[in-house]
């Protein structure tokens, strides 16, 4: 009989598991899915039409770095390519595309909750990847063709894998894997390299408790996993053609970047994010004054690349909007553990046997505890109106711009080249955009790697028969010559934004 009912509890905590392994992640891709206007929209972000032009030269032929400029890692390029040309029976290239990164999406947020399984227990789990899900832009980034939302999805798969060894404290291939996914997200986006310390302080730390008599033993994973690290990064770079690290670091850094951007504020700019997921950082607070009482470093982890991720950006100019991400994971890890906090303090103590005794200190933190909770749950559906509000502005620019859209198209099967600074006009339309102006960018201005000679040489070489300017209303000056020659002017003015689209004459 005991042995039966041990069975049935063994029986019921695997099926648990497997509910949480397979329906957490099969309902966040569902719901996403659901809610983001995934094949209605044109684009969620400019960047999208970069990454699609790139991946759509690269399948034709254009080698990466040689003739297609690139200032990023090569992995998210491959992948895209041959996603594009696996799922071609779609028909849709963008939706096809968007697809890949919710599949990312997916990743991060199994990843998450699975580490947040690791130390807080299931429904912590739970609720923890819901509020991940509604933090701001999450859903948003979750299906723009970006590579920040991918590149951390490695990142936390491999941190997820090395505290799955920790905990095991077995299974040396866990720490290969572990290392393999860091240097992979490494190659989707340098941006996560930030967390490469961060990870070995927790080695140190971890396997100085575990194993203090045997240094040659705590040491031993650590290099195991550097080693996984840099020989992977090392392989794929080879092989994907992009060890030269130089374009990944100097172009973003140099300060000639940072100049063209002088009105910006970054602590301006944190602030205002911060803000916006207000309810997360009142539950983080009662999360970080918890977690500074334990003497486990997993718990530490989230507070350490919170202050990390927020010291960087802070010194980092421009600030985008996705950049939030590196504050968005480790503020809701906080927020999570400040959750089972507030639910603890609610229920070891009432509020009448707090005034009852007086204890002034507990009826605050009671006080504080329930209005973190509440505040957090009315939030929740503000959140999400301003969601669908958004989707709303979505669908309004998507329907002005097929206006332009279909002008695009009008001339496209005599069209060898668009010059655009929207690339995914080029993109919808199954156009060809000149290769060395893949990535059309401010930055790309501002550091002068896009300059007038440079932009009357591009003209000279590929004569495109159509060009579309809408965001970058600077690059029109100096072409004038070939505009007021060769091309006629169309324009078109919507609420946001205004277009211009020249078309050559001889078409």
């Amino acid at each position: 009989m005991k042995s039966q009912i041990i069975e049935m509890k063994e029986c019921l905590i695997r099926d648990r598991e497997m509910i949480f392994n397979l329906g957490l992640p099969a309902f966040c891709f569902s719901f996403i899915f659901w809610v983001m206007p995934i094949a209605d929209t044109f684009q969620f972000d400019s960047d999208e039409g970069q990454e699609m032009v790139k991946a759509l030269l690269y399948s034709q032929g254009f080698a990466l770095y040689g003739e297609i400029w690139s200032d990023q890692p090569p992995l998210f390029t491959f992948l895209l390519s041959h996603w594009l040309n696996v799922f071609d029976f779609l028909g849709d290239s963008i939706f096809a595309a968007r697809l890949l990164v919710l599949c990312f999406s997916t990743l991060l947020l199994w990843s998450f909750s699975q580490i947040l399984r690791l130390n807080l227990g299931m429904i912590p789990a739970i609720v923890g990847t819901i509020l991940l899900i509604f933090s701001l832009n999450f859903m948003r980034l979750s299906v723009s063709i970006m590579i920040g939302l991918p590149s951390l999805s490695l990142a936390m798969l491999s941190i997820y894998l090395l505290f799955l060894f920790c905990e095991k404290n077995q299974y040396f291939y866990l720490t290969m894997l572990s290392g393999m996914a860091f240097a992979l997200s490494l190659q989707l986006k340098m941006y996560t390299i930030f967390l490469f310390p961060l990870i070995l302080f927790y080695w140190w730390e971890r396997h100085k408790e575990k194993a203090p008599r045997k240094k040659y033993w705590r040491f031993l994973p650590a290099i195991i996993w550097c080693l996984s690290v840099l020989g992977t990064f090392a392989i794929a770079g080879f092989l994907l053609g992009a060890l030269d690290l130089q374009n990944f670091f100097q172009f973003h850094l140099t300060n000639n970047v940072k100049d063209a951007f002088p009105n910006q504020n970054s602590f301006h700019d944190i602030t205002i994010m911060y803000l916006q997921d207000l309810d997360y950082g009142l539950l983080a607070i009662l999360g970080t004054r918890t977690i500074w009482k334990y003497r486990d470093t997993l718990a530490k982890f989230p507070l350490m690349w919170l202050i990390l991720a927020t010291g960087i950006l802070l010194n980092h100019k421009p600030i985008w909007y996705h950049h939030y991400l590196l504050l968005s994971i480790p503020l809701t890890w906080l927020a999570t553990y400040g959750i089972v906090v507030a639910m603890e303090e609610l229920k070891k103590m009432g509020w009448f046997a707090a005034w009852k005794n007086r204890k002034l200190r507990d009826i605050f933190k009671l006080r504080y505890a329930a209005i973190a909770l509440i505040f957090s749950g009315l939030v929740l559906p503000v959140k999400l109106s301003f969601l669908v509000l958004q989707n709303q502005q979505f669908f309004q620019e998507s329907r002005d711009r097929q206006e332009v859209l279909q002008q695009l198209v009008q001339y496209r099967d005599s069209t060898h080249w668009i010059f655009t600074d929207i690339p995914m006009y080029a993109a919808h339309a199954g156009l060809n955009v000149p290769p060395e102006i893949a990535t059309l960018s401010r930055k790309r201005i501002a550091s002068q790697e896009i300059s007038d000679d440079f932009l009357k040489s591009l003209f000279a070489k590929y004569s495109p028969e159509q060009c579309l300017i809408e965001k970058l209303p600077e690059l029109e000056p100096p072409l004038d010559a070939y505009f007021g020659r060769d091309y006629n002017k169309i324009s078109y003015k919507y609420k946001h934004y205004r277009a211009i689209h020249y078309i050559r004459n001889d078409l």
